[in-house]
């Protein structure tokens, strides 16, 4: 058995490659090329197991691994730094401590979605890049348009393209106009891409099971849907609920010492998942009064934020049993029934055209 790790960049990578024993077999830098990476591991025979930091450009290393046969892990690049500091930092010393670190196996694991999911969740999160590019220049639209008195009536926002477009007149200075036929150019263009991107991710992903019983849980609209499916990536690598609600960033950390207890925030899990679940709180209590009187009679006694976390948190719940034993929602609230069920097939499914 052979133990590897590899300090990746964009231009060089260094790999050092252990024994059982760990004595160093063998290490070397060199451009960062797949064909030398791959025949750098032909030439030790035998079976490999190798660690990466997670940072950007490891989907390639991942593929080319899975394809040689050597076992790659990925390591959680911020909890890597806590076990393996040193005081001399060199790509050399990365790669040799990574592989030690890796032979004892004391890696922290980072998960690596897989290959038939990448595609689409990437896409997904650049659809969401698109939506808060589209959002902010409504926001400087609607500012512009209000500097001359003119746009929506007041207290409500410029979401169609139509309401900028009414707005464009003569009267306008040329300059000012300008930039308002600007923002309708990329404003039109955002909604096609979107609306492309939608289509495509529909056409996809709704026949999954998964996808369909997600559908089910109240709240749970078909972007929040795709979400959940292809961020979590499989629910059977969440042992616990327990575990699934800190991945989704729904529970606070802790910060205990010397016999003190303090709650912490902490950044680390998923912020695509705690977004998702956070916004189909909001729906869920619109939509369901059973819902709307539980969350309004835990607001009355511990705040808005902490009742709208603790619906989040129960919507987050009711996914992991719903994945978990792959069947649609049960359609209860803590133990009530709601007043009505979605439907169980639904939306259907459409073609890629727009």
């Amino acid at each position: 058995m052979y133990y590897t790790g590899i300090d990746l960049h964009p231009a060089t990578c260094t790999l050092c490659t252990l024994d059982h024993a760990g004595t160093q077999v063998k290490g070397e830098t060199f451009p960062t090329d797949p064909a030398q990476i791959a025949a750098y591991f032909e030439a030790i025979p035998g079976e490999h197991h190798a660690v990466v930091e997670c940072t950007t450009g490891w989907y390639w290393l991942s593929d080319l691994c899975q394809d040689l046969g050597v076992d790659l892990v990925l390591a959680h690049a911020k909890h890597l730094k806590a076990i393996a500091y040193a005081k001399v930092k060199t790509d050399a010393v990365d790669a040799t401590t990574m592989a030690h670190v890796l032979r004892l196996g004391f890696i922290p694991e980072a998960h690596q979605i897989s290959r038939d999911r990448r595609g689409f969740r990437d896409l997904l999160r650049h659809r969401l890049r698109l939506v808060e590019t589209r959002t902010r220049l409504q926001t400087q639209a609607q500012a512009m348009l209000l500097q001359f008195n003119r746009g929506p009536v007041a207290g409500t926002a410029l979401r169609e393209i139509s309401m900028l477009e009414a707005a464009l007149d003569t009267t306008f200075p040329p300059p000012y106009r300008l930039q308002l036929e600007t923002f309708a150019v990329q404003l039109h263009q955002l909604d096609t891409s979107l609306r492309t991107i939608r289509a495509q991710l529909r056409t996809e992903l709704i026949p999954q099971p998964d996808v369909q019983h997600l559908l089910t849980i109240p709240g749970v609209g078909l972007m929040t849907a795709l979400t959940l499916y292809l961020e979590i990536d499989g629910i059977q690598r969440f042992p616990t609920a327990g575990h699934f609600f800190s991945y989704c960033r729904l529970v606070p950390g802790a910060h205990n010492s010397g016999g003190k207890q303090h709650h912490a925030r902490r950044k680390d899990g998923n912020r695509y998942l705690k977004m998702a679940f956070g916004q189909a709180a909001p729906k869920a209590r619109q939509y369901y009064p059973v819902i709307r009187r539980w969350f309004e009679r835990v607001e009355r006694q511990k705040g808005f934020p902490l009742a709208n976390a603790l619906v989040a948190k129960e919507l987050a719940k009711s996914a992991y049993y719903v994945l978990r034993k792959v069947e649609p929602f049960h359609g209860k609230w803590k133990g009530q029934p709601l007043e009505h069920q979605k439907q169980r097939h639904w939306p259907r499914p459409v073609t890629a055209s727009i």
